[in-house]
């Protein structure tokens, strides 16, 4: 009997010791995953900040430079901080152009091409809207992205002259009122979206036009 409480007990203490073995094996794998953890999230971090200056700094050297007299700018080595500062650029800027005009321009001109979702109709015809030659029309929508907007420029110029809206606001809105690349864009998103999503719109009483809007 003393034999076999003996076995036992040394049979328990070999078994504690081996899972306190496990366990602190367990616990340096994971401090050792933490650690390798924390180094790829500190290089990333690095490599990330370092990205963006290096996309940064050039929009903060022309931001330094537009307060920069133009003497200063001209003389070599070019210096990174100017040592006199002037408003003389942006003065000169304001007297030559009508900035406020051009702002108003792009303004309106995205603004109505923004609201004028006809991209979204279009899209939302070729991904939900099962109908004959849906296809080919898709691919002739995408092979008009091959034409240059060069060659397009002179006829789509001619066509808005003779509709008198050169000029104009419609003249620059309406050619840009659907892009094909919008269109396939806006395809591919509403494919990713399941279609048991229309079906309970559909069940719940709503039409092709709030089940797009929604």
């Amino acid at each position: 009997m003393s034999t076999a409480t003996a076995t036992s007990m040394k049979l328990t203490a070999e078994q504690e010791s081996e899972n306190a073995r496990i366990n602190a094996e367990n616990e340096r794998l994971r401090k050792q995953a933490r650690a390798k953890r924390t180094i790829s999230l500190t290089l990333s971090y690095v490599a990330l900040a370092l990205v963006t200056f290096l996309m940064i700094f050039p929009l903060i050297i022309v931001v330094i430079v537009s307060f920069t007299p133009n003497a200063v700018t001209q003389t070599w080595p070019p210096k990174i901080i100017p040592s006199a500062w002037t408003l003389d650029n942006y003065t000169s800027l304001f007297q030559r152009l009508p900035i406020g005009r051009e702002l108003l321009n792009t303004i309106v001109f995205a603004g109505a091409v923004t609201i004028i979702f006809f991209d979204s109709l279009a899209a939302y015809g070729l991904s939900r809207v099962d109908f004959k030659g849906r296809g080919i029309l898709l691919a002739v929508l995408i092979a008009t992205m091959m034409i240059p907007a060069m060659a397009l420029l002179i006829p789509v110029y001619k066509l808005l002259g003779s509709m008198g809206l050169v000029n104009s606001y419609l003249g620059i809105i309406i050619p840009r009122m659907a892009d094909v690349g919008g269109i396939f864009l806006l395809r591919q998103f509403f494919i990713s979206i399941p279609k048991d999503l229309d079906n309970a719109a559909r069940i719940d009483g709503a039409g092709e036009w709030r089940t797009l809007i929604q």
